[in-house]
């Protein structure tokens, strides 16, 4: 997995706004902490894993931005998450997203686009499913 240089300009690279969000709602995974720190926000190449025999494609990890659907903080209020154990980081091509369960330390998908709204255990843990992923 890589982050397409010619995207970044998209994204802010506000890595302490990211960060201090993730940390403030609970997320302890040392590796995605340290993913968002070295490397630039931007659109993704090869960030594809496996479920049930079908291919999904992270396009982005939810950063700071002014555009619809690439701030983290924006995308967990329209999705209502903020309430819950659920937390949404990334975004899968068809524009669901991944979600993350701070209680049960589940990855998930959640179908917001392509479904009615249904979520799909996908890993059982969040360093296992990014060590999958291949994100150093």
């Amino acid at each position: 997995m890589e982050v397409r240089m010619d995207t970044v300009q998209l994204f802010k690279q506000n890595k302490e706004y990211v960060l201090d969000y993730l940390q403030k709602r609970g997320i302890k995974s040392e590796k995605l902490l340290h993913f968002i720190s070295e490397k630039p926000f931007g659109l993704l190449c090869n960030a594809v894993f496996m479920f049930k025999n079908e291919e999904y494609e992270i396009t982005h990890f939810l950063s700071n931005s002014d555009i619809v659907g690439y701030d983290i903080r924006k995308v967990n209020e329209m999705l209502n998450t903020d309430a819950t154990n659920e937390i949404v980081f990334a975004v899968i091509m068809g524009d669901d997203v991944l979600g993350y369960n701070l209680k049960t330390e589940k990855v998930f998908i959640w179908y917001v686009q392509t479904g009615d709204g249904e979520k799909t255990v996908i890993a059982d843990n969040l360093d296992k499913f990014l060590t999958e992923l291949n994100i150093d």
